[in-house]
């Protein structure tokens, strides 16, 4: 019946623009013609010139996210953080109105909290009556299944970072809260956009979802507003909202952000009203979702209506056209042209949207100090293509294998000028040593060509490959610091950095630092893959599983066959307590595997400089290390499966597979004499022989595992050690040296044990000395 009516609501919206065409316009007509955003007509006749104010919430990860909080659970999202980056993004730009900086707010994951809403809000107040504001946000709702004591009702509330969801009324943000703000305290013009009930929503243990009943309740509050104040719910009420990885997005902001910039222009006068997005969303939120969901407007004002969101300027005739987002994010100075047109400058940090004639378009960039470049672009009409202007390390584009709908070209400017002849044969000898991994050798050769910038880069890689990792940070700030806007480069600093203080005793500062060198770097350059790669290792050193997950997927969604991505992202879901995770990290570990074994056969040779050449034709993931490692994750993730479903009825075949793979791990460990890598898989083949019944099997290898342990100061692994020798030799019956091992475990973890798991660490010493005790053994404890 619903579909039905909205069917019927799209034909009468159809008939009326029929109906209207052709006639003079009418007052309403007139009223819409209004060419700045927030901008009434009655603004307009008095003379009133509105300030825009904007308040941009998306929560992605959650304190709570992906764990059972008594009885509910709060699943992480994955793209609600990014559709509040696009939105402050096409807000501060010239069609979305210019927002100034002082005058939006962004608030994302550990951001968005109770408190940090609230203070928000209270910013909000700041504007004047005649001001314009816009309030975005993307995160979950949920019912409270406690009534309120005064009224007896049950409240909805906006699930922020920080709720709890066993406790909203203490942690959430009330919605209604949120209707009052708008209809006492905000401008009497405005426009609200709330994406909260997400498919993946709050859910009870027996299924019941607390998300759709929240969004259901607010549509009904927004309805009642009086003011020229346009709202949008992403989904109708008994409805979800989907994310879509091809999109980058969730659906309804994609097509929102679609509509804003021009397609939902229908009458092709360059003002994109509230009205015309509308009509856009009711359209292509339900063809991108198979007709699962369909957005929910509410204004009771004519002026709301004809409220200019945005202004679509054209390049094309008759209006029908593609559009063309420019993307600039460091870089002052750049100036572009389309075909034989004017130059004009892109704005530094400020996306820039073009709309222009379907078929072959050819847009020109300059910069002083660089060299010129064209770059032929193909445009469709009704769709989006976004070009990212960069100055780094590479040079030139490499085709990522993402599947998204919107085309991605990166346009590298070049710097002007060469370098002597003498220069870049030593940088050519170089990378052909470093191709062979011979990485001192390259060091020396990469040296003589003094501060040359991809010198300097591929010499700290290659120091990186030998932990090096002082020297591979000074060479990489050189390089950054002779091309400030390469962020590349950046990346792998942050990498070398993070190598560096994870084996400092007190490096949890310093890594703490990197991982919002590296937030920095992503929010600048958010389908950067790798930089993603390196932060989800960061937060999962951290402890951010979470956070950790998401990164990961982000960067296997940008570039599918990225074989540390899916390595990286194996180690996190082989931490989950969920059966469903602990399976995918097996299937992740495989194709890790596999995606390194390609690499580890394909020919490297040296054309033109690109990041993908400097990580996999050397470096850390060099061909035997990187088998290594990712065969060691795969047999981590099998051994930790079969550790929590121990009744599994693949069991043996499981530990087959975990043999093999770690016989594998081994034996490329020792060829390289990697002395962490061999510790760490002989420690786990002390776990996988305990798994198998062969208790001698576990002490053979776990005795390996401590010797080779002692040079690597890891404390956790030496621990981790114990444990398993602790039980197998208690599995023996040999209790003095069960209990040796176990004294020995709580030395090793101290203080980092909790008080409930030193306290039943302190009680199973007590148990095995009271067993040797028994039986008159004379343990040296």
């Amino acid at each position: 019946m619903r579909k039905k009516s909205l069917s019927v609501a799209a034909s009468m919206l159809a008939l009326l623009a029929m109906a209207i065409a052709g006639s003079p316009p009418t007052d309403a007509q007139v009223k819409c013609k209004v060419d700045r955003v927030g901008k009434t007509f009655e603004d307009m006749k008095i003379g009133v010139e509105p300030e825009l104010w904007a308040l941009i919430i998306g929560v992605s990860t959650f304190k709570y996210g992906g764990e059972r909080v008594g009885l509910h659970t709060v699943p992480n999202l994955q793209y609600a953080s990014d559709d509040a980056d696009a939105i402050y993004d096409f807000l501060r730009s010239d069609r979305g109105g210019g927002f100034r900086e002082d005058r939006i707010r962004l608030l994302k994951d550990e951001d968005a909290t109770k408190a940090g809403v609230e203070a928000a809000f209270a910013w909000l107040k700041q504007a004047r009556p005649d001001d314009y504001f816009v309030i975005f946000i993307a995160s979950h709702g949920a019912i409270d299944r406690n009534p309120d004591p005064k009224t007896g009702a049950k409240l909805p509330y906006f699930v922020l970072y920080d709720t709890d969801p066993g406790d909203l009324k203490g942690t959430g943000i009330e919605m209604t809260v949120l209707r009052r703000l708008v209809e006492n305290d905000l401008p009497r013009k405005g426009l609200v956009l709330a994406d909260t009930c997400h498919s993946a929503g709050v859910t009870l243990l027996d299924g019941t979802n607390l998300s759709v009943p929240a969004n259901d309740d607010f549509i009904k509050q927004m309805e009642l507003l009086p003011k020229a104040v346009g709202y949008i719910s992403a989904a109708y009420q008994t409805e979800s909202s989907y994310e879509k990885d091809e999109l980058y997005h969730g659906v309804f902001t994609y097509c929102l952000l679609e509509a804003l910039r021009g397609e939902a222009d229908q009458d092709h006068n360059q003002i994109v009203t509230f009205d015309e997005v509308v009509k856009y969303l009711f359209a292509e939120v339900p063809g991108q979702t198979g007709e699962k969901q369909h957005v929910y407007p509410a204004t009771n004002n004519l002026d709301a209506n004809c409220l200019p969101l945005s202004i679509a300027r054209y390049g094309c005739p008759g209006g029908d056209c593609g559009t063309v987002v420019i993307r600039n994010p460091d870089l002052d100075g750049v100036e572009y042209r389309v075909g034989a047109g004017g130059s004009e400058r892109l704005a530094r940090n400020v996306e820039t949207t073009l709309r222009l004639k379907p078929g072959q378009n050819e847009i020109s960039f300059f910069r002083s100090g660089a060299k010129n470049k064209t770059l032929p672009i193909q445009v469709q009409s009704g769709e989006t293509a976004e070009i990212n202007v960069k100055l780094a390390f590479s040079n030139f584009e490499e085709a990522s294998g993402s599947n998204f709908r919107n085309r991605q070209y990166d346009l590298y400017l070049v710097e002007e000028g060469d370098a002597p002849d003498a220069v870049k044969k030593s940088f050519e000898s170089g990378v052909e040593s470093f191709d062979k991994q011979r990485f001192e050798e390259a060091i020396g050769k990469l040296g003589r060509a003094g501060d040359y910038h991809p010198a300097l880069v591929y010499r700290g890689r290659a120091e990186q490959a030998l932990g090096q990792y002082e020297k591979a940070i000074s060479s990489f700030t050189k390089a950054v610091g002779l091309r400030p806007s390469d962020y590349e480069t950046e990346t792998l600093l942050a990498e070398a950095k993070f190598d560096l203080a994870k084996r400092k005793p007190d490096g949890r500062a310093e890594i703490i630092k990197v991982s919002g060198d590296l937030k920095k770097i992503i929010r600048r350059y958010p389908k950067y893959d790798f930089a993603r790669v390196v932060l989800g290792d960061v937060l999962f050193y951290l402890g951010n599983k979470n956070g950790a997950e998401r990164e990961l997927r982000h960067a296997i969604a940008i570039r599918p066959a990225s074989p540390p991505a899916h390595m990286i992202l194996s180690d996190i879901l082989s931490n989950q307590p969920l059966k469903s995770k602990r399976e995918e990290a097996i299937k992740e570990a495989e194709l890790s595997l596999q995606l390194f074994r390609e690499l580890s056969t394909k020919k490297v040779t040296f054309k033109r400089l690109s990041l993908s050449h400097l990580i996999f034709g050397g470096g850390r993931y060099v061909n035997e290390a990187a088998l290594s490692e990712a065969s060691y994750i795969l047999g981590k993730a099998i051994i930790g499966f079969v550790e929590a479903y121990p009744d599994h009825p693949d069991r043996a075949r499981y530990l087959s597979r975990a043999g093999a793979a770690l016989d594998e791990a081994r034996r490329l460990a020792e060829g390289i004499k990697a002395r962490l890598r061999q510790a760490l898989v002989m420690a786990l083949i002390s776990q996988k022989s305990m798994l198998s019944g062969d208790a001698g099997g576990a002490i053979t290898a776990g005795k390996q595992a401590l010797a080779l342990s002692d040079s690597t100061a890891n404390p956790s692994l030496e621990g981790h050690i114990h444990n398993t020798l602790s039980r197998a030799y208690e599995n023996n019956q040999d209790y003095c040296k069960a209990a040796e091992h176990q004294r020995d475990l709580i030395r090793v973890f101290g203080k980092s044990l909790s008080k409930e798991r030193q306290r039943q660490a302190d009680e199973r010493l007590a148990k095995l000395t009271s067993m040797a005790e028994a039986r008159r053994l004379k343990c040296k404890l």
